[in-house]
């Protein structure tokens, strides 16, 4: 067991970890809830900041670097990739407490680059549509060299201007 202090990092439901550098560094993708104060009481003034964070667990250090500005939470990866390096998650963006305002495709691979966003796709439910967690489907997940977004995202929306 190893203790790295990091500042104000308050992760929550975190999407992914996987080794690089030889299994000298762990990457981690979770989202940092800002301010961690508002949690319970206040989630309206709750961000959730989805980061890239490298451990360093050599030089114990901690590099960290968001990957969107957008407010991003539950996010999935197709499960075939659980331990690997990936380049696609899948997050919920925005919203409330019990429901989510939409879908974001993040691409880190995008991370080495100076862009501050690095989403490459989104939807919107729309007026007073909420969706919940999502889960990734893989289109053939008995291929082996099938594209790592070959796939469905799958969530539910409620639509609350309908009864």
């Amino acid at each position: 067991m190893m203790w790295i202090e990091v500042p104000g990092l308050n992760l929550i439901h975190a999407t992914h970890a996987w080794e690089e550098d030889g299994g000298d560094t762990v990457v981690v993708v979770a989202p940092n809830l800002l301010p961690v104060e508002n949690a319970l009481e206040r989630m309206d003034l709750v961000h959730s900041s989805m980061e890239r964070i490298e451990i360093n667990l050599k030089e114990k250090t901690v590099t960290r670097r968001p990957v969107s500005g957008r407010s991003l939470d539950f996010a999935v990866i197709n499960p075939a990739y659980v331990g690997k390096k990936t380049k696609y998650i899948y997050a919920a963006e925005g919203g409330r407490l019990l429901g989510r305002a939409g879908l974001a495709k993040i691409d880190l691979s995008l991370c080495s680059s100076n862009s501050d966003d690095f989403v490459v796709a989104s939807r919107l439910y729309g007026p007073g549509c909420y969706g919940g967690e999502s889960f990734f489907v893989a289109r053939e997940p008995d291929i082996p060299a099938a594209e790592e977004d070959d796939g469905y995202l799958m969530t539910y929306v409620h639509n609350e201007n309908t009864e």
